[in-house]
């Protein structure tokens, strides 16, 4: 059974249909989480969330798109929102001592980390939806070109220029987020 057949079935009424879109993308959709959380309860519970999140709206699923690509734009979604969360709640002393080792070393790697995430979100928003998408395949979903050719219904070289371009313009926001936040950055 395809993925169109399923989403058909499940939107018919048969919620067994489910089960099949499950198995086939939950250790995807775990790994592709896992990639950006770098925590395995996190990733999981973020995996659980991204299939809820598909069930209860899949009558918005645009079918003349892949399915894959809305799901793990889900996926990307709950995890960068699960960051943004984090990164905004106020964690008193005695909580972040115990959230964190005792090692100094440890806690700059984590806090570098969380910075390196939130300039990463930051940059990947300013992309348009098919740049995104473009990156999302190739480097979330680890597809070659023709793949996510195929899968966007362009030809091979119009997705390398949108990669390129994507590329260019991640490298440029990141450059310019880390200019912004630089100590030795000019004020006026």
């Amino acid at each position: 059974m395809n993925d169109q057949n399923c989403i058909e079935a499940i939107l018919g009424g048969d919620k067994q249909a489910f089960r099949f879109l499950l198995e086939r993308y939950e250790h995807k959709v775990y790994g592709f989480v896992y990639k950006i959380l770098k925590d395995p309860q996190l990733s999981e519970d973020i995996a659980q969330e991204t299939f809820l999140s598909v069930y209860r709206n899949l009558k918005q699923y645009d079918a003349t798109k892949p399915f894959s690509t809305w799901l793990f734009a889900i996926a990307k979604n709950a995890s960068f929102k699960l960051i943004k969360d984090r990164a905004r709640s106020e964690i008193a002393p005695e909580e972040a001592f115990h959230q964190f080792t005792e090692e100094k070393d440890q806690v700059e790697s984590q806090i570098i980390r969380e910075e390196a995430n939130q300039s990463l979100i930051s940059a990947l928003e300013t992309l348009t939806d098919s740049q995104n998408q473009a990156i999302t395949l190739r480097y979330f979903e680890e597809l070659g070109l023709d793949e996510i050719a195929r899968r966007m219904g362009l030809t091979r070289k119009k997705t390398e220029n949108i990669l390129y371009s994507a590329k260019q313009k991640l490298k440029s926001t990141l450059r310019q987020n880390q200019e912004d936040h630089s100590p030795y950055a000019k004020t006026v």
